[in-house]
């Protein structure tokens, strides 16, 4: 290996000076290149590493409820997702099924033509 690099100083050496002029020109530009692709690798990569840290540490915003009526009664959405679970869970019956709840609100008028007593003790009207 130093026998190489006795070479390269002695081939250098009878070089003209135009020459090491372009090389020096040469290797300057491709430290230039390498330096200017490297900065812009990482400053990409530093760009990409704060957008999933932002995306990370940002809380995600909670749904507005989404409330509904049926026969004047204000259900919420926890309200209607454990009826919805009661609903599956009442797998026997012919008439219940996820995707209408109009039987409930026949079920309830029906309820309350038949028992007013127990809807007035409720505070539901």
């Amino acid at each position: 290996m130093i026998e190489e690099l006795h070479a390269l100083v002695e081939m250098l050496g009878q070089l003209p000076d135009a020459a090491l002029w372009g090389a020096g020109i040469f290797f300057g530009y491709k430290l230039i290149l390498y330096g200017g692709t490297t900065g812009a690798l990482v400053y990409s990569l530093k760009l990409l590493i704060g957008a999933v840290l932002r995306f990370k540490s940002t809380p995600k915003q909670p749904l507005p409820p989404a409330d509904f009526t049926l026969d004047d009664i204000c259900i919420d959405s926890s309200i209607n997702l454990r009826l919805r679970r009661a609903i599956k869970s009442l797998t026997g019956t012919s008439f219940m099924h996820d995707s209408n709840v109009d039987w409930l609100e026949d079920a309830i008028v029906e309820h309350r033509k038949i028992n007013p007593q127990y809807w007035e003790k409720k505070n539901y009207g």
